[in-house]
């Protein structure tokens, strides 16, 4: 669990892997927060399960994700948001779900907002159209699906541990960088488990970091950027569904659009012609 934020929100989130049955372990990774309380709340809490590690200095979200891959090592492992809340169930149900050829599971997520409060809002619903059925999925249908529109839930997902060893956290990727991670998965003949049941609660609010990144509009830069290269290697792959949904990236444009008109609302110029440009698909 990678942490820079609110202290009282990963109060919670860590007191709901608590609350988990099966077998677990959990890593709080602490990317130099400041916060010189927390190491002895997690003293405190006296379980050889739960383990708190601390930076020195600040990695940025990309590599200190990297830095819990690679100290990870059980055979499936997840990032979950310090905001994030397992609801109950969460571990007995993707431990079933584990199943050999399974690359990635995701499971199905209640979006909460800052208070906890059920509430799905426009790109959750989005979300919701996009998502393929419960079943395991693979190959180009499964790529073309996740880049007309990413409707994972990337803190909910659980992965296999060996099969992202070997690929990583692109780096330089702040903000894609699980939608990066999962086209990997894909293209090495990954494949993924779409269950029904919602074990997860995801937070969606204005604090988080893609909640941010797209109000400046550098997501919509990141994602050109990204979905350009996606359609290169599709082609490469001959996969022609998949590129061609890279390519007219219809999805990020609508989110785009509607930011740019948030921008323009705040009188936020320059954010509101980036996002304008990458609605443009320019």
């Amino acid at each position: 669990m990678p942490f820079h934020g609110d202290v009282g929100l990963l109060r919670q989130a860590v007191r709901s892997v608590l609350s988990q049955g099966g077998e677990w372990r959990l890593t709080v990774v602490d990317d130099a927060s400041g916060d010189a309380d927390l190491a002895r709340w997690f003293d405190e809490l006296a379980d050889p399960r739960v383990h708190y590690v601390r930076h020195p200095e600040n990695l940025g979200l990309n590599r200190n994700f990297q830095y819990c891959l690679e100290h990870a090592r059980a055979d499936w492992v997840a990032f979950p948001g310090c905001d994030d809340l397992l609801l109950p169930g969460y571990v007995e149900t993707v431990a079933a779900a584990a199943t050999p050829g399974v690359a990635v599971i995701q499971p199905g997520v209640r979006v909460i907002d800052a208070a906890g409060e059920e509430g799905r809002g426009l790109a959750d619903r989005v979300k919701a159209r996009l998502r393929l059925p419960a079943g395991i999925h693979s190959g180009e249908p499964l790529a073309a699906s996740l880049l007309a529109g990413n409707w994972t839930y990337f803190p909910s997902l659980v992965w296999h541990r060996e099969r992202i060893a070997a690929v990583g956290f692109r780096p330089g990727l702040p903000v894609v960088l699980d939608w990066a991670l999962l086209l990997e998965v894909i293209r090495s003949g990954g494949a993924m488990r779409v269950l029904d049941a919602e074990v997860f609660g995801y937070r969606r609010h204005r604090e988080s970091a893609s909640s941010l990144a797209a109000a400046d509009a550098s997501r919509f830069a990141e994602e050109a950027g990204f979905l350009g290269e996606e359609a290169a290697r599709c082609d490469e792959l001959g996969w022609p569904r998949a590129a061609r949904a890279a390519r007219l990236r219809l999805t990020s444009r609508l989110h785009a659009l509607s930011r740019a008109g948030a921008a323009l609302g705040r009188r936020d110029p320059r954010a509101a012609a980036t996002s304008l440009r990458h609605a443009l698909g320019k």
